[in-house]
């Protein structure tokens, strides 16, 4: 099997505070995986080493069975796209300017956007249904429209693999749903996607496998059905779940 990326025995603390500890995983190339946990578990922490933007303490990461620290800046971002949680872009930068930024890692010469770079953006764009708003500052749009920039710009990178943190954290239900279409059409074209989420119940439409961060460590590596059940999160979680089903489909609720 051909993974996207791994890593073997990753560590991080900060200020003597272990956050993770002896993380495993592996993600195959047009695998969808989401990462779940509770608050401060490391899953944004994991994210960043993944994207190369932080450095673990210990351990590594392969990145198509190289170790990620071997690769430059540049050929990160040609085969990693990430969308963090909070990025703090200009206000003044219009849509089609941020978006444009995902094309820099694949531009030559003085790195100047050509048609082509464009035409890529717009399309991206009407993926996330922003067309026809190319023009407008960030500072004028709504927190889920900044947060749908972000996602057409990961989009235009044209990456292998995609790390997606809270993506749906500011969007109403309609654009959840375009966004995890998307992240399934990415998947058949052999893209990589962890997303970390912390709606248990959005879970099956943006993955088939969940890793379950807990104190640490991969607490749960399973696929969905066999991963979503009260048995196995209410401990985890502190929390007391049952499982009900609504329109044929099981979900999961607090009692």
């Amino acid at each position: 099997m051909s993974f996207a990326i791994a890593s073997s025995g990753l560590c991080q603390s900060f200020g003597g505070q272990p956050i993770l500890d002896q993380i495993e995983l592996a993600v195959a190339a047009g695998e969808r995986v989401v990462l779940l946990g509770a608050n401060g578990a490391g899953k944004s922490t994991l994210l960043d080493i993944l994207a190369g933007v932080r450095s673990p303490t210990a351990g590594q990461v392969l990145l198509e069975g190289q170790a990620l620290a071997a690769y430059s800046r540049v050929e990160v971002a040609r085969r990693i796209a990430s969308v963090p949680q909070n990025e703090a872009l200009p206000y003044d930068l219009s849509v089609i300017a941020a978006v444009l930024m995902g094309r820099a890692p694949h531009q030559r010469g003085f790195g100047l956007a050509g048609a082509s770079d464009v035409e890529l953006c717009q399309q991206a764009l009407a993926r996330v249904n922003l067309a026809g708003l190319e023009q407008r500052q960030l500072g004028t749009l709504s927190g889920g429209e900044r947060q749908r920039v972000l996602i057409a710009r990961a989009l235009v990178q044209q990456p292998r693999l995609l790390l997606l943190d809270e993506p749906t954290a500011s969007l109403d239900l309609r654009h959840t749903l375009i966004v995890s279409e998307i992240v399934a059409e990415l998947a058949r074209q052999g893209v990589a996607v962890i997303s970390a989420l912390h709606d248990l119940n959005l879970a099956p439409r943006f993955a088939q496998r969940v890793l379950f961060i807990h104190r640490g460590r991969i607490a749960i590596d399973a696929p969905v059905d066999l991963a979503l059940t009260p048995e196995r999160l209410s401990p985890l979680l502190g929390v007391e779940l049952v499982r009900a089903e609504a329109a044929g489909r099981p979900v999961l609720m607090p009692v």
